[in-house]
């Protein structure tokens, strides 16, 4: 049977050393922090640099900021030596995977980035993508000092499962709450606009967009223009023109 606690002590041993430690601190915890927060185009507007036309992934917003925040907790109970299991490794190898992934994807804007200052951003998710696999397998190392193997694996795989389970079903659900209000404002009916009004950042709205754009009737115009705005607080000509640049 299997362990009904897969926990064991990391012991007062250091885990590295003290520059290693500063690495995981920078690359795993204060790096992503600051890329969500300084975040320009990927996920979202930054008002830090502006409206720069983005954002590129904002249907996966919510998937993104959950993967990211499991990761961050997952990665400062690790490094407090807390008690440590498969399961705490396995959700520190998605953290690892899901970096690496976004970096690939964002390594074009990162390159272009470059010319403009803030490109160097892009390029975090490979360092904490290091970090986060070097601690997952530090975690799975220790417990397999302490477990059958078989246990470590059913664990761990437990922790991707749960990892991924989580922010995935979490992002198809405000995506279909999301749509539906989309739809239905779309179809004259303005219900949904408080709704969306808190899921904006989180809603795809260029159909909407695209409909001011299309349409002819002026009254309908304005009041896809007046919807918009109650949404997010910006003017919808200020969006095309932001988009059109």
């Amino acid at each position: 049977m299997l362990a009904l606690h897969p926990f064991i002590a990391q012991g007062r041993e250091p885990l590295s050393t003290t520059k290693g430690q500063w690495l995981d601190i920078i690359g795993g915890l204060a790096l992503p922090a600051l890329c969500v927060i300084a975040d320009p185009i990927v996920f979202k507007q930054s008002m830090l640099f502006g409206d720069l036309g983005g954002p590129l992934l904002q249907r996966y917003v919510v998937f993104a900021y959950l993967e990211i925040l499991l990761g961050m907790t997952a990665l400062a109970l690790f490094l407090r030596r807390s008690p440590v299991s498969p399961f705490l490794g396995g959700t520190l190898l998605v953290g690892a995977v899901f970096a690496l992934v976004l970096g690939t994807l964002l390594l074009p804007f990162a390159l272009v980035g470059l010319l403009i200052g803030i490109g160097i951003l892009g390029f975090t998710p490979f360092l904490s993508s290091f970090v986060f696999a070097r601690a997952g397998l530090r975690a799975l190392r220790m417990c397999r000092t302490r477990m059958k193997t078989r246990v470590v694996v059913v664990y761990a795989s437990l922790g991707v499962m749960l990892t991924l389970a989580l922010p995935i079903g979490s992002q198809m659900a405000v995506n279909s709450r999301a749509d539906a209000a989309v739809e239905r404002i779309l179809a004259g009916d303005r219900s949904s606009t408080g709704m969306l009004r808190v899921l904006h950042w989180a809603a795809d709205l260029s159909p909407i967009i695209t409909a001011y754009v299309s349409e002819k009737d002026e009254s309908r115009k304005e009041q896809l223009a007046q919807t918009y705005e109650e949404i997010t607080g910006t003017r919808i000509e200020d969006r095309i023109a932001a988009l059109a640049d």
